[in-house]
């Protein structure tokens, strides 16, 4: 029986490998995350270390796959920002131009980070690349506070449409004293990812 950082590398490995994380994951991932230094090479190298501890009896050796996962793969791949949660999180920030004005906009990054990839891809892990179902779409600043896109519209059809739906912003303008401009708003999800 193995037991220790020994028994832990190896519950580590397999743990890190797989998207099913049961209750006895939790000490050995705990002890690899808690694994950090200043600089992130040294942070790589020491959960490297730790993950060699594990006696794998010359597997290392003999498969260039194990050995690339166990020494590349997982201590360059946090697999905690690899999760459809995670990535959900990523908010993408784009500019643009209007009328002289440059203003902020917002999304759910479609793309997943590169070290990612190098995790779902591996043939010795089953951590499935969550799927995207969002549009893509940039929002600005108030459609994402209101997580609603807005689609301007005639007076008329403002009225008809219930209250949660409607949106108006009055625009000043110098010569006129200023205007309103109807909106239907169209809700949109900022959950874009899903697990596979």
């Amino acid at each position: 029986m193995l037991t220790g950082d020994t028994k832990l590398a190896c519950e580590a490995i397999l743990c890190l490998s797989s998207g099913q994380r049961p209750d006895e994951c939790n000490e050995s991932i705990q002890k690899y995350f808690s694994i950090k230094a200043k600089k992130p090479q040294d942070t790589i190298k020491a959960r490297q270390n730790f993950l060699n501890l594990c006696p794998v009896d010359g597997a290392d050796k003999k498969d260039e796959k194990f050995a690339d996962l166990r020494d590349n793969v997982l201590p360059m791949t946090d697999g905690r920002e690899c999760t459809a949660e995670a990535l959900n999180q990523r908010i993408e920030v784009d500019s643009y131009e209007s009328l002289g004005k440059y203003y902020t906009a917002y999304r759910v990054n479609p793309t997943v980070p590169s070290q990612c990839n190098s995790l779902y891809n591996h043939s010795y892990t089953d951590i499935k690349r969550p799927i995207y179902k969002c549009t893509g779409e940039f929002y600005t600043q108030l459609e994402w506070d209101l997580s609603s896109k807005l689609q301007q519209i005639s007076y008329s059809e403002y009225r008809n449409l219930p209250s949660n739906l409607q949106h108006t912003i009055y625009y000043s303008d110098s010569d006129s004293g200023g205007y309103t401009v109807y909106y239907k708003k169209v809700p949109f999800s900022k959950t874009c990812w899903f697990k596979n």
